[in-house]
């Protein structure tokens, strides 16, 4: 963990997590936001299946399509080697 890191409060307005396997209340945290950063993995290591590439790809299918739904301007994701 990096020593600043989020100390006192997080370094935007607010952080919220959730399974973004499932479609669940974590798509309501995206109402309003204006962006979303979005870092998911299920094993982000080379050694990674292509069963667990495709449930990660499946995390980031959701969290944009969810952005989508809720207006959302910018996304950020991140990616893995398998992408």
């Amino acid at each position: 963990e990096h020593p600043d890191f989020a100390k006192d409060r997080p370094p935007c307005g607010a952080v919220h997590t959730g399974d973004a396997g499932e479609w669940g209340a974590w798509r309501a945290a995206l109402v309003g936001a204006t962006a979303v950063v979005h870092f998911s993995a299920v094993n982000p290591y080379p050694n990674a299946s292509w069963d667990e590439s495709a449930q990660s790809m499946s995390h980031s299918f959701h969290v944009a399509l969810a952005a989508a739904d809720a207006g959302v301007e910018r996304i950020v994701l991140a990616s893995s080697n398998h992408v």
